[in-house]
């Protein structure tokens, strides 16, 4: 972006944008920041951040973790329920 080189995701702080370090392959279709300043990241991928992870992950202060085994097929859309549960949308397998 710019004159900054930045892989899929990046994050603006008002001046300039910085790389999450997610990396370059694939596509993210959604993202949802959780109330802990986590972010759970979904999309058509099969690593985040070199950690193999099938379609969705999180990037906390920890860095970049799966999601279990992951989600086989496309994830269009992802949102964490009041009491926790992730929900997922989009084109599985």
């Amino acid at each position: 972006i710019g004159s900054v080189p930045v892989g899929l995701l990046v994050r603006w702080d008002g001046s300039t944008w910085s790389d999450l370090g997610f990396g370059s392959s694939g596509s993210v279709n959604s993202i949802f920041a959780e109330p802990d300043g986590s972010l759970l990241v979904a999309g058509t991928f099969s690593a985040a951040g070199g950690v193999p992870a099938a379609n969705i992950a999180r990037l906390s202060e920890a860095g970049w973790s799966s999601l279990g085994a992951g989600v086989g097929g496309i994830v269009n859309s992802v949102v964490r329920h009041t009491d926790g549960r992730v929900f997922v949308a989009g084109r599985f397998s």
